[in-house]
């Protein structure tokens, strides 16, 4: 068990260093186990580890009550207090770039703000709201303890003023997903903030697209974590762990989101979600072409396949993707275009349709055939091609560069 542990400690330490949620020292997390003799125990990270590079012995092995701890994280109170919620197995402690810049701004613009509305896919699906909490020292005191679990209980993350994060799940993978969504839902927040978009338009954009979404997100689902082998030959099992891999780790979609297929004859090859460290794995299934599971994910990657002479089909969410439809979709208009102005970008995709919910089919395949890419407001990218997986990841990682140059240049006032 507690080899177990520290692997699966190792294995979210390197991953938030990955993807910046935390800087080389910061962060900590925790978890329940069964010791030996049955009793309940607390896994932690020692203070001061290096969470991207963690050793056996900076996980400690301590008492779920008690005094602090030698050596244990300065957070030792809050995790015990989080851990102590009902149906809790895991807290998640971040530094998370992206949320701490936005509670700054709050404190500099002094917006009393006690709630944090996503307006992203995932955060409306995922964490709803974020309770952002002030208290008078931020880390390791039991008013922080307090504060943060009374905030837990209702929602999955709470943010701290200049302070990140904490998140919690019933293990510690689902706590380090939800702890992800946090950070990108932030980042979406601070391009629109940097987009600069008239408040009023801004407003009734809010107002109008709140909660339209295309087909939505599936709820955290436990089985994710188990790894389903399959028979597949070696060389497309590779190449579907390499892209799995960079969705994660080139951020093109936050940690278990998204989805990814192969057509290989009458089957096709389904991983939800797709988007996951190599050494994390997630789930694979095979399913025959005219059946499969009954979920809206699904049902997509089907229908492309039926209706078009895809051989991969790729969903991912973007932080830059969904700002570019906030800022080229007019409040009642449905279609715009996205035309990327770097060189890359102008020769793949000289054009990128940029849709509304609710989309028809019709048009959303028709759309898809004809460009392989397109942006959904509330729904995501998705990348298909007729030629292989690599030419669809190929499409999602110019799209994410050529929406970071439009927008660096919307920031400058340059366009």
């Amino acid at each position: 068990m507690k080899a177990s542990l520290i692997h699966l400690f190792q294995k979210i330490g390197r991953a938030s260093l990955a993807i910046g949620l935390q800087n080389s020292h910061s962060g900590n997390m925790a978890c329940l186990f069964r010791a030996s003799g049955g009793s309940l125990k607390l896994a932690i990270t020692r203070s001061g580890a290096q969470k991207g590079d963690l050793e056996p012995d900076d996980i400690l092995f301590i008492n779920m009550a008690g005094r602090k701890e030698a050596g244990a994280s300065s957070e030792l109170v809050v995790h015990r207090k989080v851990l102590g919620l009902k149906g809790v197995g895991a807290s998640f402690h971040a530094h998370a770039r992206e949320l701490t810049l936005m509670t700054l701004a709050f404190s500099k613009q002094k917006r009393k703000i006690q709630f944090f509305s996503p307006l992203d896919p995932l955060g409306l699906t995922y964490l709803v709201s974020i309770p952002v909490i002030k208290v008078k020292k931020a880390y390791g005191s039991p008013e922080l303890a307090e504060a943060v679990a009374c905030g837990l209980e209702s929602f999955p993350v709470v943010a701290i003023r200049g302070h990140g994060l904490f998140s919690r799940g019933k293990t510690l993978r689902e706590a380090f997903f939800y702890a992800g969504l946090a950070d990108f839902s932030a980042r979406v927040w601070r391009l629109l903030e940097c987009l600069k978009l008239r408040a009023e338009e801004r407003a009734e954009k809010e107002r109008k697209w709140r909660g339209k979404l295309f087909s939505p997100p599936s709820p955290y689902q436990p089985a994710w974590e188990r790894e389903m082998k399959v028979s597949l030959e070696k060389n497309k099992l590779k190449e579907i762990d390499k892209t799995r891999n960079r969705l994660f780790l080139s951020q093109l979609s936050p940690f278990f989101t998204g989805s990814l297929s192969l057509r290989e004859r009458k089957q096709i090859i389904y991983a939800f979600p797709a988007s996951t460290p190599l050494e994390m794995g997630g789930p694979l299934n095979i399913f025959d072409s005219s059946c499969g599971p009954e979920d809206n994910e699904f049902f997509w990657h089907r229908l492309i396949y039926e209706k078009t002479s895809a051989v991969s089909v790729i969903r991912a969410f973007m932080a830059e993707a969904e700002a570019l439809a906030w800022l080229l979709l007019p409040t009642d208009g449905q279609l715009s275009f996205f035309q990327p102005l770097d060189v890359e970008g102008r020769v793949l995709h000289p054009e990128i349709p940029v849709l509304a919910p609710p989309v028809e089919a019709a048009e959303f395949l028709k759309l898809l055939k004809k460009y392989e890419l397109l942006i959904i407001r509330g729904g995501g990218v998705w990348a298909m091609s007729s030629l292989s997986l690599s030419q669809a990841l190929h499409h999602l990682s110019s799209l994410k560069d050529s929406g970071h140059y439009f927008l660096g240049l919307k920031e400058l006032n340059l366009i």
